[in-house]
């Protein structure tokens, strides 16, 4: 069941992100780019970082030593803020976003380093980021994107690898 709950919150977050980079044609700036960019269709953004945390909660709990399900709990509980604050050019909301998107990039390795089993994962999902970002000539314009990707990427990979 953790499983298949953490693969249908990877399928919400490539899901959304096929969607936005199909639309735009270009790599945003940072995914919460997305929101204002799409228009109207941006508003799915406020869908899907909240579906996608909400459904890899219990897979990443369910991994994590107890003493430590704190960090665990923060990584998607902050990207479901990341969501629900995604109005970042509203002062309020900014520091709310800025906030949660920090806090669920620095849990997320964190987590992914000291517990899940597979520290080596961030290491070679950045490089990864980093080639993609070169060969789209997008890696410096566009470094907070590559670097959420690597954070992302790098909790899924090693949420499967435990998982499995």
């Amino acid at each position: 069941m953790l499983l298949l709950l953490t693969a249908l919150s990877f399928g919400v977050f490539i899901g959304y992100l096929i969607f936005a980079l199909t639309r735009l044609m270009i790599v945003p700036r940072s995914l919460s780019d997305t929101y204002y960019m799409l228009g109207r269709q941006g508003k799915l953004f406020v869908l899907a970082l909240p579906l996608m945390a909400l459904l890899i909660l219990p897979g990443i709990i369910g991994v994590t030593p107890d003493d430590w399900t704190i960090i665990a709990f923060l990584c998607p509980a902050a990207i479901a803020f990341v969501g629900v604050a995604a109005e970042f050019k509203i002062t309020l909301a900014l520091r709310v976003h800025e906030t949660a998107a920090i806090t669920a990039a620095t849990m997320g390795v964190a987590w992914t380093m000291l517990f899940s089993g597979s520290w080596w994962v961030v290491p070679v999902v950045l490089a990864v980021m980093a080639i993609l970002g070169i060969r789209t000539r997008s890696l410096l314009p566009c470094i907070i994107f590559w670097l959420e990707m690597a954070a992302f990427f790098s909790v899924y990979v090693s949420l499967f690898l435990a998982l499995i």
